[in-house]
C-alpha cells in the first residue's frame, strides 16, 4: 500500500515536491490544500488529488499517513500542532517558525507524539555535500565561509520581516544549516546589517538589504557568512570548507550540485549532472517516505529538533544586527 500524503501549501516549493511525489512508487498525493482557490483548483487537476481550502477539514476528512507543510513561516506552529494531534507524520519546509517559543512548542509535541519529522534542509542531501564529507575525511576543518547573494523572490511575504524573518532566516538559512552540519553547534554570533536601498525600489520592503555574520562554534571553529539581495543579474550561493591543506566549495546548480576542490595548487570540479547525483529535494522526499513506511529515521539528516538549533542561530544573527552586540545562541531559548 502506498503512503498517503497531503500537501498544505501549493506555492512554488509545494509544487516542486508535488511534481516528484506523484511519480514516487511508494507514495500517493491524496489531497492538496491552499487558501488560493485558483492555485488549489490547478493543483488538484494536475495531481489528481482531493482539494481543500482548509487544512483542518483535509486532515479530519481524508485518511492520510503524513503531510507536507509548505507555507510561509509566519503560518507555522498551530498548523503542525493540529497535524500531530491528528496522528500524522510531517515534513516541514524551512524555516520552521519565526520565533523560538513556537518552534519549542512544536518540538515538544513531536517528542510526545513519537511522529516522524523531516525538515527541508536539502543542502545536507546534495551529492556535493556527500563527496565533500568523504574527501575531507579526518582532515581538521580550519574555518568555514558562506554566502547567499542574489535576486529577491517575488512573493510579497518574503520582503516583510514579520512574515519571512529576513534573508538569513528565509534563504541563507541553508548556508547556516550546512555550516552547522560540518562544524557542529554554534554558541554565539556577531553580525551587522544595512537597509535603505531596496525599500526605495520595492513596496512594503522592510528586511535587511545585506547582512554579514561571524559564527563561533563550541569546538572553537569560526565561520563568516554574508547575504544580500540587491539585483536579479547575479546569484552566488555556497559554502567553503577550509582545511589546513585544502578548500572544498559546495554550490547548488540547477537540478543538482557542484563541488570544487582546491588542493596542493590544483583545482578539480565535480559536477552533479556528470556524476549522476539526484536532485537533493527528491532525496529528502525519498528519505522521509522511507521513514514513514518503515519507522527507520536513521537516514533523516534534519529532524525538527536539529532544525530548531538552526533557527536559534538565525534569530541570534537577527538580534545581533538589531543590537550591534554579540549574542549567545542559548539566550535565544
Amino acid at each position: 500500500m502506498k503512503t498517503r500524503l497531503g500537501m498544505i501549501g501549493m506555492g512554488g516549493i509545494g509544487r516542486f515536491h508535488a511534481d516528484y511525489l506523484v511519480t514516487h512508487a511508494d507514495a500517493e498525493l491524496t489531497a492538496v490544500c491552499d487558501i488560493d482557490e485558483a492555485r488549489l483548483t490547478e493543483a488538484a487537476s494536475k495531481y489528481g488529488s482531493r482539494p481543500f481550502k482548509d487544512y483542518r477539514e483535509m486532515i479530519s476528512k481524508i485518511e492520510l499517513d503524513a503531510v507536507y507543510v509548505c507555507v510561509p513561516p509566519d503560518v507555522d506552529g498551530p498548523l503542525e500542532t493540529d497535524c500531530l494531534d491528528a496522528g500524522l507524520h510531517i515534513f516541514v519546509e524551512k524555516p520552521i517558525a519565526l520565533d523560538i517559543s513556537t518552534a519549542r512548542e512544536v518540538e515538544k509535541k513531536f517528542a510526545d507524539s513519537g511522529r516522524i519529522a523531516g525538515v527541508g534542509y536539502h543542502w545536507r542531501y546534495m551529492g556535493a555535500t556527500d563527496l565533500a564529507n568523504e574527501m575531507i575525511g579526518d582532515e581538521p576543518i580550519a574555518f568555514l565561509q558562506g554566502r547567499w547573494v542574489g535576486g529577491m523572490p517575488t512573493v510579497f511575504w518574503w520582503r516583510q520581516m514579520a512574515s519571512s524573518g529576513g534573508q538569513f532566516t528565509e534563504q541563507c538559512t541553508h548556508i547556516v544549516d550546512l555550516a552547522r552540519y560540518f562544524g557542529g553547534d554554534i554558541t554565539r554570533v556577531s553580525a551587522g546589517g544595512v537597509k535603505g536601498q531596496m525599500c526605495k525600489r520595492v513596496p512594503d520592503h522592510d528586511i535587511w538589504d545585506a547582512q554579514a555574520a561571524v559564527l563561533h562554534f563550541a569546538n572553537g571553529l569560526i565561520a563568516s557568512i554574508h547575504t544580500a539581495h540587491l539585483g536579479e543579474w547575479f546569484a552566488d550561493y555556497g559554502l567553503r570548507i577550509q582545511t589546513p591543506d585544502s578548500c572544498f566549495e559546495i554550490n547548488e546548480i540547477p537540478w543538482s550540485s557542484k563541488l570544487t576542490v582546491h588542493r596542493k595548487g590544483e583545482m578539480c570540479e565535480f559536477l552533479g549532472p556528470q556524476r549522476g547525483w539526484k536532485e537533493a529535494h527528491y532525496i529528502e522526499d525519498d528519505v522521509f517516505i522511507h521513514a514513514v513506511r518503515t519507522g527507520d529515521r536513521s537516514r533523516i539528516r534534519s529532524d525538527y529538533s536539529d532544525a530548531v538549533k538552526t533557527l536559534a542561530v538565525n534569530l541570534a544573527i537577527t538580534r545581533a544586527c538589531e543590537t550591534r552586540q554579540t549574542v549567545a545562541v542559548k539566550d535565544i531559548g
